[in-house]
């Protein structure tokens, strides 16, 4: 495209571009128009494929625009009467920044024009969305906010069901981890009243999220969210073992563990590429990008490297089963109202002699209950375990519309 006869000049001379309007109908006219750092606005009309790296600008008024924009002047009319009597040629990289630059007089150009002189179709120049930052969401709303974006080849066309309960749910619960570990003041209780904890935006096409909450920095300096929020993502980022093993340490519920492995499974099952980023009304960290082969990468260093510590979870929901048959140990089972998982194990000596003499209700009554979890990863020969011993069960009072049919 670059004719030898064309005087090639420093791209610094337009510099950094941002398209402020395109066409309507990009597929039938590719044109818009960008705007320099400085403010000059220029026309840009790129090639059609096979050229389509290359394109032609040339300088425009506010007055030329204005007339371009209401369709009173053809589009190829300003680059052979350009207000400044040249117009130029320019190479383009992908993100539509010069990396090449010439300079053409009207009349010497050795080019094929990328439309007809006469070209009249009903087209219109339309604003451009301006690119969403994270940092200015999280500044405007004085909130924390927390950008998740999924993409898998089975999420092209629309939504699907499997995306919300097995990467967004889970990934909520990695994050809600994150925060109560080494927390003070902050528990499962309360956490999502202090923080106002939710979502604010999910959009179609890919699982993309935010999920927000208030921004306090006394509380948050307090309670340390922010820090352990921070070591998640330096967890995420981390892609060797000393790196993975530090960060993990840095929580002291090990619960981290097995909610980030699932996130990575979901990663790899689904071929799909993990977008995540952290932004503060004061700091936007930097965006966090897993794909399968990283995720598999990361989960092999978590299973093999990680030391599988006990570590103590909440469950609030309905029991269905209590068994304190003397010839084994004490058992229960506990249906989670909240994620509708069925959780099973042992009774620890000292709460199964207090229960004895108790009545628990196992038709519409919640529980509250403290449980030891022992987690222990996937193997080649052995799916991931759980195993739960109860340590304390708390009535919670609340009549609930659930029923289960408790097991004989």
């Amino acid at each position: 495209m670059f004719d030898p006869e064309y005087k090639t000049i420093p791209v610094e001379l337009i510099g950094e571009l941002t398209t402020v309007l395109e066409s309507s109908v990009k597929k039938i006219i590719n044109a818009r128009i960008d705007q320099s750092v400085t403010g000059v606005n220029y026309l840009v009309i790129p090639f059609a494929p096979p050229n389509e790296r290359f394109a032609i600008l040339v300088e425009i008024s506010e007055e030329r625009m204005d007339v371009i924009k209401n369709r009173a002047m053809k589009l190829i009319y300003p680059f052979k009467h350009p207000e400044k009597k040249l117009f130029y040629l320019a190479e383009i990289d992908g993100k539509d920044q010069i990396i090449k630059l010439a300079y053409i007089f009207p009349g010497l150009e050795k080019l094929d024009w990328p439309y007809f002189d006469n070209l009249d179709y009903d087209f219109q120049f339309i604003e451009k969305p301006k690119p969403f930052s994270l940092f200015e969401y999280s500044i405007e709303r004085n909130r924390v906010a927390i950008e998740v974006i999924f993409e898998s080849e089975d999420l092209m066309d629309n939504m699907k069901i499997w995306s919300f309960k097995n990467f967004l749910m889970p990934f909520t619960e990695l994050l809600k981890t994150a925060i109560l570990a080494n927390s003070l003041g902050i528990n499962p209780n309360n956490l999502e009243q202090k923080l106002k904890l939710g979502f604010s935006k999910i959009e179609h096409k890919c699982l993309r999220a935010i999920l927000e909450f208030d921004y306090n920095p006394k509380l948050h300096e307090e309670s340390r969210i922010l820090e352990n929020l921070k070591n998640l993502y330096l967890l995420l980022d981390a892609d060797d073992k000393e790196g993975v093993v530090k960060y993990v340490e840095s929580f002291n519920n090990k619960k981290i563990v097995p909610d980030l492995i699932k996130i990575l499974r979901a990663i790899i099952a689904n071929t799909a590429t993990f977008k995540t980023k952290l932004a503060t009304p004061d700091e936007e960290l930097k965006e966090i990008i897993l794909n399968r082969s990283k995720s598999i990468k990361k989960k092999s260093i978590m299973e093999s490297a990680v030391k599988n510590d006990p570590f103590v979870q909440t469950i609030i929901g309905i029991l269905t089963k209590l068994d304190f048959d003397p010839q084994k140990a004490p058992l229960f089972s506990l249906y989670s109202t909240a994620t509708e998982e069925k959780i099973c194990g042992k009774i620890i000596s000292e709460l199964a002699k207090r229960m004895d003499d108790q009545e628990f209700n196992f038709k519409n009554r919640e529980y509250k209950c403290e449980l030891e979890v022992v987690y222990t990863p996937e193997s080649p020969l052995n799916k991931p375990n759980f195993e739960y011993t109860l340590l304390e069960i708390t009535d919670t009072a609340p009549e609930i519309q659930v029923e289960i049919i408790p097991e004989n």
